[in-house]
């Protein structure tokens, strides 16, 4: 093997890395462009989820309170019950407030009656009988009665 040039064959040129790279990034942006949104709005439900879980933790520490409040009402023989959590709604949402109840928006609370067809009305007779309560975290909303 006199006047044989050996030649080393063991790695990628220059050339081969650059092309390599170059489909790669052709590849990966036709990907981004198929799939980018759907993996985006994967997380939506996930959200909802999550938002919706929330929000009745919210609501169990609302009635949690509220039966309190009722069993220290019939102890004492007042009404007071749902005039005081209605107060406790209103602050129950601020982290420094007594109680904390969670994180929540307050879409409504007012007290309400029924017509004689079944269909809600204001309560403008003054007694008071029905809160209710709709809270909304996110996209999530729910709607209660507390009831005297």
């Amino acid at each position: 093997m006199i006047g044989t040039k050996f030649q080393d064959n063991r790695g990628f040129t220059l050339l081969e890395v650059i092309v390599t790279l170059i489909v790669a990034a052709i590849l990966g942006s036709i990907l981004v462009s198929f799939m980018g949104d759907n993996i985006i709005g994967s997380v939506t439900p996930l959200r909802r989820v999550q938002n919706a879980n929330s929000l009745t933790q919210v609501f169990e520490n609302i009635t949690s309170d509220y039966n309190k409040l009722n069993f220290d009402d019939n102890d004492a023989g007042t009404s007071v019950a749902l005039s005081t959590l209605s107060a406790h709604i209103d602050n129950g949402h601020v982290s420094t407030g007594d109680p904390y109840y969670g994180t929540y928006t307050i879409v409504y609370k007012g007290y309400i009656a029924f017509d004689s067809s079944g269909n809600q009305i204001a309560d403008t007779s003054g007694n008071n009988r029905v809160l209710k309560v709709t809270l909304r975290q996110g996209e999530q909303t729910i709607t209660s009665l507390f009831t005297k």
